[in-house]
């Protein structure tokens, strides 16, 4: 499915929140927050947190997917390895990458907000 740049934003922060809170513990207003806008905007691009999270699931499963076909096109079985093996160290590092932005982008708003309040 196409999404919008906006529900990737989205999407992505959703991710990072639920990495770090689970998603019991995530809810629409974080996500709000962490993206930058009111809980409105996120409501319009997704109706419910459950609609987040299955968006989430087939993404990440889909890039999996589409690790495991790179894989099985190879014609070597040790090739096929290397092949999915990269793929998902690619797919591990990309979220650690967005797990550190996003924690980044946390402390910068605590800073601005401290100095604001001072």
């Amino acid at each position: 499915m196409q999404r919008s740049a906006a529900q990737h934003r989205i999407l992505d922060a959703a991710l990072a929140l639920i990495a770090d809170n689970g998603v019991g513990g995530t809810s629409l207003q974080m996500i709000a927050d962490e993206v930058g806008v009111t809980k409105a905007a996120v409501y319009h691009q997704f109706k419910t947190k459950e609609e987040i999270v299955i968006a989430l699931t087939e993404r990440e499963l889909g890039r999996l997917d589409d690790a495991l076909e790179a894989a099985e096109a190879e014609s070597s079985r040790p090739r096929a390895r290397d092949v999915l093996l990269s793929r998902v160290i690619d797919m591990a590092v990309e979220r650690r990458r967005a797990a550190a932005r996003s924690a980044s982008w946390a402390v910068s708003a605590s800073l601005d907000a401290r100095a604001g309040s001072g």
